[in-house]
């Protein structure tokens, strides 16, 4: 082994300042801005009809403010420093009695600095995601903290309003939701409310994803209305076009087809040595703890931790997909040993077992930069 399996409490702080000083280098190294793309989707809202995407934009519409290219790089900063300071909550929080063991702080480490978790946030400034992860995350915390059957109503507001900011997230995070309501589930009663949950956020979701197009105006009416609207030279096309989709089969075929084209199969295999390491990390956790536990409920959370691979067929966005299916599965073994002591042992000793893997994952990390969305890593 490379490291001892303990840390000196003094140079725990060394530790926390390197993480501290990489992160700060990404936010340097990267070109950390709110693109047109994102920007545009604040401008829809409700004024003239419900349409997808359009709580946030309206939520504005209605504070009065006009949604202006410095107002959303603003609410995009603001959303990066909450995003750095849960993570940080997220990653000392359930390891704060075990700091001076090296396979927890070798887990802070992948968890804090991946170009799966906050780079890639930094780079997607202001995209709805980020919105999204902080509903995910409220609504986890209610599965544990909230003990009476009222838990249900209030994942279920808040899962339908993660929805209506982006139909998406349905895929995106409400798996890993709904695997930790799961977990916390102990009655018949329960799993009833849990089933009917599911049901109403399916429906709900079909609702929004197929009723929420524009239908009033036609694509370059809409397209020339945002321009004469708001004047600034950052209406992105695409964006727009997201709600003027009329044959979803038709989309489907062309996000297959540009998966099979030569610049996608390279970016792919650029891809592939990194996510190996986290295949292989996360196989070796999920199998010693079965070893010890049999499959239980919390195997369950880290598959439905994965779900935003399932956004394959839907949108060619193809490295976000895997970006947010890290971030998922990172994030879920932090919570996870919030809250069961025996995994998080395990977790514990694989990452200190695995040192050799974790260094090497993090100096790819500092080397890729973030995930990007359609190239894979945004550095080299």
């Amino acid at each position: 082994m490379i490291l001892s399996s303990t840390i000196n409490k003094r140079n725990i702080f060394l530790y926390l300042g390197l993480i501290v000083l990489f992160l700060t280098l990404s936010l340097t190294l990267n070109q950390i801005q709110v693109s047109n793309f994102i920007y545009t989707g604040y401008l829809f809202n409700y004024e003239n009809e419900f349409v997808k995407r359009g709580f946030i934009g309206e939520i504005i519409r209605l504070s009065g403010k006009p949604a202006s290219f410095e107002l959303v790089t603003q609410i995009g900063a603001i959303s990066l420093i909450l995003t750095t300071i849960v993570f940080f909550s997220i990653s000392f929080y359930g390891f704060r009695n075990n700091l001076t063991e090296t396979g927890a702080v070798l887990f802070i480490l992948t968890l804090l600095t991946s170009s799966a978790t906050l780079q890639h946030f930094y780079l997607e400034i202001g995209r709805f995601d980020v919105f999204n992860f902080f509903l995910a995350l409220l609504c986890i915390w209610i599965s544990f903290r909230v003990k009476s059957n009222i838990k249900y109503i209030l994942i279920l507001t808040l899962c339908s309003i993660s929805i209506l900011i982006h139909e998406a997230a349905f895929l995106m995070y409400i798996p890993m939701v709904m695997g930790f309501v799961l977990y916390n589930t102990t009655t018949k009663k329960q799993i009833f409310y849990l089933i009917s949950t599911c049901l109403l956020l399916v429906t709900l979701t079909w609702a929004v994803s197929t009723l929420g197009m524009v239908k009033k105006q036609n694509f370059e009416q809409h397209y020339l209305e945002l321009i004469s609207q708001y004047s600034n030279g950052h209406i992105d096309k695409g964006s727009v076009a997201v709600l003027h989709v009329t044959d979803w089969s038709k989309e489907m075929t062309a996000s297959l087809m540009l998966l099979l084209n030569s610049e996608s199969i390279v970016e792919h295999k650029r891809l592939l040595l990194y996510l190996g390491f986290f295949v292989l990390l996360f196989s070796i956790i999920t199998l010693q703890d079965f070893k010890q536990n049999a499959f239980n409920r919390k195997h369950l959370i880290l598959i439905f931790a994965i779900s935003p691979l399932t956004l394959y067929p839907f949108g060619i966005d193809y490295y976000r997909w895997w970006s947010l299916a890290i971030n998922n599965l990172l994030v879920s073994a932090a919570l996870l040993s919030m809250y069961n002591t025996s995994f998080k042992q395990n977790l514990i000793q694989i990452f200190y077992r695995n040192q050799v893997l974790i260094i090497l994952l993090a100096i790819t990390s500092a080397l890729n930069g973030p995930i990007g969305v359609n190239m894979a890593f945004q550095r080299f």
